[in-house]
């Protein structure tokens, strides 16, 4: 998805998957994961975001990225244990929240 300045406003239909949205945004942010959003036959789910921070004001965050996009990757696992990912470099939890 790509968020265009100003307000932005999900609609759709019931089960459109509005939630969905939120709950991966949340998820990305450092949220705790619930084992249950794991499909059964499986141990572990990714999701996985790319910020464009061309924009952003934080001149600190930029340089150490050098402007690029950023990618946010996070693999749950059913035993409420997360593997984070900036960029593909492993961080923590509160590096992620920080983020």
């Amino acid at each position: 998805m790509n968020f265009k300045p100003g307000l932005t406003v999900l609609t759709g239909e019931t089960g459109a998957g509005k939630s969905l949205i939120i709950e991966a945004l949340s998820l990305i942010g450092g949220k705790r994961s619930d084992p249950i959003l794991i499909h059964p036959s499986n141990e572990e789910a990714e999701i996985t975001a790319t910020f464009d921070i061309k924009k952003v004001s934080n001149t600190d965050l930029k340089s150490q990225t050098n402007n690029f996009p950023i990618e946010i990757k996070r693999i749950l696992s059913k035993d409420g244990r997360s593997k984070n990912f900036c960029n593909g470099k492993k961080i923590t939890l509160k590096e992620l929240k920080l983020l």
